[in-house]
């Protein structure tokens, strides 16, 4: 008779979505604990099933959540995921998943993994939303990614990756995202292979502007903190191009997470190389020319700085850009743009004395030595430009005239090692 009842209690609760008011009036009535406890006490696949439902609903709502953890859920939960049952397993998963925001315990990566292993067994993905819902929440723990790269979680989100609906692919590789931005992660994602599993995702004819921010993203993360050069590799010349395609996108978020990424992946010499093969100038300029838009003018000028450290360059669609670095590095603007502006034009002064006497012309001695004067942030790029300037002799006679020797004297007591040294 209680079985009965019990399962009719579980017929109304086991719906799509409980209202706020319901929930508390469940956690008055002490559900959660109530639900626990048959899942400790009933072995009808089918009652736990229900339950875990009910359970899964109940854990939308913050401080039902909370009595779940506090009456043990997490322990049952994780063992009724290795259900013989598939339906059973997959409805202990998503009440799992919809416990993990609150309570990121790595034991949750192992539950809900072993039931993504076994979606095939499950006619439809319906459900699989809920549970890479559950890994995009545990990637938010540093110990839970740490797990998933681990224990072989991230190889079972690649597949999903292949074989999810949009809204899936999304989750996996914002969970991607997160789990890439720490360092120790990052280096097991380029042994792992995330990289070609990015790229693939980038190269689609038709990719949702959410999904391949999160792809930049990822790959932005990755380059910065590993600086491998299998990432090159992986990415190849259909990838920089990808990227660079998004720099001409009309949504600025788009634009600027392709930009944040080829920010990180030059930082690789070889993949600056291979990117100036592709001519990206043109279009990474028009980027540098959308004043006011500082977070799409920063990672462009650093992209920039990076390609014109790169040896044998070719100089002659750089010189049309000299006054624009100047107005860049200007005191009106942010310490981010004017630096890598100066760090450009002290790259190519250091290139040929045609391009030198064009920077001086543009008024390059000017910007470099008001920099100083002010004790810019800026000085240690404002010397080197200075010093990259002086090997063409008549500049070095006109910076002798314009700089007295007790000044040069005062630059090289400065607490800048790199300022001395220039």
């Amino acid at each position: 008779r209680e079985r009965r009842r019990w399962c009719g209690w579980l017929g109304m609760a086991d719906q799509a979505t409980i209202e706020d008011e319901m929930a508390f009036e469940w956690q008055k009535l002490g559900a959660v604990t109530s639900c626990v406890r048959v899942l400790y006490n009933h072995n009808s696949w089918t009652t736990r099933e229900h339950t875990f439902s009910v359970l899964c609903n109940l854990f939308q709502h913050e401080l039902l959540c909370y009595d779940g953890i506090e009456a043990g859920f997490e322990g049952k939960g994780f063992e009724s995921c290795k259900d013989e049952n598939i339906c059973s397993a997959f409805a202990a998963a998503s009440a799992y998943s919809a416990l993990t925001f609150h309570s990121l315990n790595p034991i949750a990566v192992e539950g809900i993994t072993a039931v993504i292993r076994r979606r095939k067994e499950l006619n439809g993905l319906q459900q699989l939303e809920n549970l890479v819902v559950g890994i995009k929440n545990l990637s938010l723990s540093f110990k839970c990614c740490q797990e998933m790269v681990n224990t072989g979680t991230v190889s079972e989100l690649f597949k999903l990756c292949q074989e999810g609906s949009e809204s899936v692919q999304t989750c996996v590789i914002e969970s991607l995202r997160m789990i890439s931005s720490h360092s120790i992660c990052a280096q097991i994602l380029v042994v792992l292979g995330c990289v070609p599993v990015l790229t693939d995702f980038m190269c689609q004819p038709k990719v949702p502007s959410l999904l391949f921010q999160h792809v930049a993203w990822s790959l932005a993360n990755i380059a910065f903190f590993t600086q491998d050069v299998r990432i090159h590799k992986d990415l190849g010349d259909r990838g920089l191009q990808a990227l660079l395609n998004f720099v001409a996108d009309e949504d600025d978020k788009v634009v600027t997470a392709a930009l944040r990424a080829l920010a990180d992946i030059v930082l690789l010499p070889i993949a600056a190389d291979s990117l100036l093969k592709l001519k990206p100038l043109p279009r990474l300029l028009s980027c540098l020319e959308r004043e006011g838009h500082v977070e799409i003018q920063l990672p462009t000028c650093a992209v920039l700085y990076h390609l014109a450290n790169q040896p044998d360059i070719e100089l002659e669609p750089w010189f049309v850009t000299v006054a624009f670095y100047l107005r860049l590095s200007g005191e009106n603007q942010g310490h981010g743009l004017r630096s890598f502006s100066m760090g450009i034009l002290a790259a190519l002064a250091a290139s040929t004395d045609e391009m030198r006497r064009q920077i001086v012309m543009d008024g390059g001695l000017e910007v470099a030595l008001g920099v100083l004067e002010r004790r810019d942030p800026c000085s240690t790029q404002a010397v080197w430009l200075l010093c990259n300037l002086a090997l063409l002799e008549w500049n070095a006679k006109a910076i002798w005239k314009m700089v007295s020797m007790s000044t040069l004297q005062t630059w090289t007591r400065s607490r800048d090692l790199e300022v001395r040294e220039a």
